[in-house]
């Protein structure tokens, strides 16, 4: 370690301005630290001081969060395991139900003991909510296009396709997409504006991040056929059509290797001719079934499609359709798997199996979807689709939109459960509905869909006779009936509609004594009699006396006895902690003088010393910081006296074998007599329990109100009086150090104190810098009338 001798001194960081003595010869900077040393010495003083304040500060910190996390630990109900104020932890009952019918409930409490008064004789009814499971009026567990398509189609033949366009050197793709599915009008001007819009998502390697491929070329119409021109005419940089599918490049009009610049441009060889008409052709299209996760592909071939062409009309078409599709299902699921029926030129695709879930897909733009020729949404599947809108259910609105531009997802639709009205745009999902009446209190009703069966599940939330079910359309409306279906059909009873009545518990007990059974009436299974709380599992009727349900009580004291013993380990921790701080004193390096104490170190001390010598420096300094503190002796003091003193009517702790160190020492710290402590719980639990959370006034000889009450009311008042971070009233080691993170953090005392010290520090560090400024100026006139006066007596020396 550093010598003491080599850091006592407290020189300044400051470095003099002007001449440093180059012509007088002497260390100006030295002698104005010497001149300037009491004012830096004064300044040293009050950092030490601030700096001390701080580690008292931290230590009390500590203290404070020990006894905050102890009181968190041992009085707070939501830590009910060690809670030493909750009654129930002192009569820890534990209830069996004993008999032939025992599984008949399941005990959930008791705070009785013994065996309780009562028996149960009979339950013959549980309680139950009321419930509806139904299927949805929306979806009947098949998949069913519209009119299938057997016209003629048009179609681009350009649409998803790309050409490849070459731009000084670069190769770039320029994908045509979706954006010409159906073209109307000039083909060579749609064909451009698609063309020139796509250029505009490619960005030009080596530009500016606004260069794409249209701010240095563009297509145009000219005479029914695309010309490709550089935008600037004075582009020198070449662009040819470099790549694409002949049959693109020819619908086009467009030939590849022709190169244009500024001021050339590139003509395209034919007209425009993109779109193309033709009869529907069943050959070549594909249909993706995902039945249950297993996926197959139904192909239909040119022999498919010369079945039907000849068929004099569309429903004729559509029923050999049905008919293929059977045929080639049966070879990819199995025999009657998955069947397909026709009606009226559509088609109607089943899962067998209600449990099935069924899902049609397809990558060809022309077999499903809004143009497709089946006519049904690619991607469908035979359950509901909870994120469709309301809109797309078809149902009819409450309340239409006044705009006339409106379309279904603008309208109204509304419902009423149980009383109480919603109201919905079409745009709405259906998930969003779902949770909105769930999540409403008013309602009352929990609804589920059962995507495996393909129902709702509504169940009442109040068990009982008292939970209803009742769900209706609301001003015309039919939303309630096409989600929900029977359930909302009001030409039907309850028992039509599929719902089952709420219904109460009814069952029989017999007291001890009595002649007669009482009968008991709930809404619920779950039952409180005299204390003891258990639940209604199953119907049941003693044809015996033997066969009644009894219980069994068995007083459980192991959770008490761990709760206390860990509370005194705590405790003692506390009251070391406390003692170590208060006893401890401050350190010495040499003889224990006291000029010779470790201190603080100044800004300067340190930059002579290694991080790891300050380090172990400020440890030992550390030490005694709060030697003989009066609030931490006062806090020992309370603590000590909350178990040395008997609590009202009950006498001492060690009657429940809790008692306290009697020698020096041990500083009052706590004893458990764990075999003491045990067998009273066990004999007497109520008194054990007094001694820790009575709240009479304690011997009529202690009048500190900290004193009264029993041994955790007491430790719970006498932490709060030292530890209490809310409220008016602050705990008295917080109004000194505060704590961090709250009002207190910076109002308190030590930053009270330390805020003091800074405001004369400051003070003096103008003072010191003012003084060091005239020094410095000083011995600058100095150094120049010496200069001076040597250069005066180097001319005379020379005359």
């Amino acid at each position: 370690m550093t010598n003491i001798n080599s850091v006592q001194g407290s020189q300044s960081g400051y470095s003099a301005k002007g001449f440093t003595g180059l012509v007088s010869g002497m260390n100006t900077e030295e002698v104005i630290e010497k001149l300037t040393l009491n004012i830096q010495n004064k300044i040293d003083r009050i950092t030490k001081e601030e700096t001390r304040n701080t580690w008292k500060q931290e230590a009390y910190r500590g203290v404070i969060s020990s006894l905050t996390k102890f009181q968190d630990k041992y009085f707070s109900f939501a830590n009910p395991e060690t809670n030493l104020l909750r009654t129930g932890l002192y009569n820890d009952v534990t209830a069996t139900a004993q008999g032939a019918n025992a599984s008949k409930i399941n005990v959930l409490s008791t705070t009785g003991q013994g065996n309780l008064n009562f028996e149960i004789t009979k339950i013959s009814q549980l309680a139950k909510k009321a419930a509806y499971v139904g299927t949805s009026g929306v979806d009947s567990g098949a998949l069913q296009t519209r009119k299938l398509k057997f016209g003629n189609i048009t179609e681009n033949l350009v649409a998803n396709k790309s050409v490849e366009i070459k731009y000084d050197g670069v190769r770039y793709t320029v994908d045509i997409g979706e954006r010409a599915m159906m073209p109307t009008g000039d083909e060579a001007s749609l064909m451009a504006d698609i063309l020139n819009s796509a250029m505009k998502d490619i960005q030009i390697q080596g530009g500016r991040a606004r260069d794409t491929l249209a701010t240095k070329i563009k297509f145009t119409a000219d005479n029914g056929k695309l010309k490709l021109s550089a935008v600037n005419p004075t582009d020198t940089k070449k662009f040819s059509i470099s790549g694409g599918l002949d049959s693109t490049l020819a619908a086009l009009g467009l030939e590849k290797g022709i190169e244009g610049e500024g001021g050339v441009d590139i003509n395209g060889t034919a007209p425009v001719q993109v779109r193309q008409t033709r009869p529907q052709n069943l050959e070549g299209k594909e249909i993706e079934f995902d039945l249950n996760g297993q996926t197959r592909k139904l192909k239909f071939t040119k022999a498919d499609n010369d079945a039907i062409k000849d068929l004099a009309d569309d429903n004729a078409k559509t029923e050999k359709i049905a008919e293929i599709m059977n045929e080639k299902l049966d070879d990819l699921f199995g025999t009657g798997k998955v069947r397909v029926t026709a009606n009226d030129g559509t088609l109607k695709i089943t899962a067998t199996d209600s449990t099935s879930t069924l899902s049609i897909s397809s990558t060809d733009k022309g077999t499903l979807g809004a143009d497709g020729m089946f006519a049904i949404a690619d991607k469908a599947n035979n359950r509901l689709n909870l994120n469709a809108t309301i809109a797309s259910l078809r149902a009819t609105p409450s309340q239409l939109s006044t705009d006339p531009d409106a379309t279904a997802a603008d309208h109204i639709y509304k419902l009423n459960v149980n009383g109480k009205e919603f109201a919905f745009k079409g745009s709405t999902a259906i998930s969003a509905v779902i949770k909105k009446i769930n999540d409403d209190s008013e309602a009352g009703v929990d609804i589920a869909y059962l995507s495996t069966t393909n129902k709702f599940s509504i169940m009442a939330d109040e068990s009982g006779e008292n939970g209803k079910l009742s769900f209706k359309d609301v001003d015309g409306g039919d939303l309630a009936k096409k989600l929900f279906g029977k359930i909302a059909d009001d030409s039907l009873t309850d028992a039509q509609k599929g719902i089952t009545a709420g219904q109460n518990l009814k069952m029989k007990i017999k007291y001890r004594g009595e002649a007669n059974d009482v009968d008991i009436e709930r809404f619920s299974n779950s039952v409180k009699i005299d204390n003891t709380s258990f639940e209604a599992k199953d119907t049941f009727e003693a044809a015996t006396a033997a066969d009644n349900i009894k219980f069994k009580t068995e007083l459980n004291t192991d959770s008490a006895v761990k709760a206390i013993k860990e509370m005194a380990e705590d405790y003692n921790k506390i009251v070391d902690e406390v003692n170590s701080l208060i006893t401890t004193r401050r350190e010495g390096f040499k003889n224990k003088k006291l000029t010779d104490r470790y201190e603080p170190l100044t800004r300067a001390q340190k930059k002579e010393m290694t991080a790891k010598e300050i380090e172990e420096w400020e440890k030992n300094a550390k030490k005694g910081i709060l030697f003989g503190d009066s609030a931490l002796r006062g806090l020992v003091s309370d603590l000590r006296f909350v178990f040395s003193n008997p609590v009202k009517d009950l006498g001492f702790g060690k009657d429940i074998g809790i008692s306290t160190a009697s020698s020096y020492a041990g500083n009052g710290k706590l004893i458990i007599d764990e075999k003491k402590l045990k067998s009273a719980l066990s004999s007497e639990p109520e008194k054990v329990m007094n001694f820790f959370n009575s709240t009479a006034a304690s011997d009529v000889n202690v009048s500190d109100s900290k004193l009264s009450g029993g041994f955790a009311v007491r430790m719970k008042k006498v932490m709060e009086s030292y530890a209490r971070t809310v409220g008016n009233e602050k705990g008295r080691l917080v109004n000194i150090a505060g704590i961090e993170g709250n009002a207190t953090t910076k109002s308190n005392l030590i930053d009270r104190q330390n805020e003091l010290l800074s405001k004369k520090r400051e003070a003096l560090e103008t003072k010191l810098k003012d003084a060091r400024t005239k020094y410095e100026r000083r011995f600058t006139m100095m150094e120049r009338y010496i200069a001076k006066m040597n250069q005066q007596s180097s001319w005379l020396s020379q005359q």
